[in-house]
């Protein structure tokens, strides 16, 4: 069997020198890859950023809106009542005592039937 002494004389060629620059550059290769990556991460978070910043303040004015236009029908509603009530005092009173009522009546059911029901054993 014959030796390859090819590999040997190949290894032997090569210094420490010329193998720390092929790792140097492979790191350097990698650096500069890690950095190209992290540009375009960067870049794209800043994009999300400024989307979710729009979406937020589309959000936040349409809720604004919303609410604009529930108070003014809270208002609209209130004036209406307030109508009524100055047309219609009579009407208005009994009306509240009914509902004064109406309340007192299942406020007591609802606490007497809470109660315990004691039973006396002498």
């Amino acid at each position: 069997m014959a030796k390859d002494i090819t590999k040997d004389i190949a290894i032997k060629d090569v210094t420490v020198d010329d193998i720390g620059d092929t790792v140097a550059d492979q790191i350097a290769s990698l650096r500069a890859e890690v950095e190209k990556i992290s540009s375009s991460l960067r870049d794209r978070g800043f994009d999300l950023l400024d989307e979710a910043g729009e979406q937020f303040d589309d959000f936040a004015e349409g809720t604004r809106r919303q609410a604009l236009t529930a108070v003014r029908q809270v208002k609209h509603e209130a004036v209406a009542v307030a109508d009524a009530v100055m047309e219609h005092p009579v009407s208005s009173a009994a009306a509240a005592t009914t509902f004064i009522g109406i309340g007192i009546a299942i406020g007591y059911l609802l606490g007497a039937t809470s109660i315990e029901k004691r039973r006396f054993h002498w």
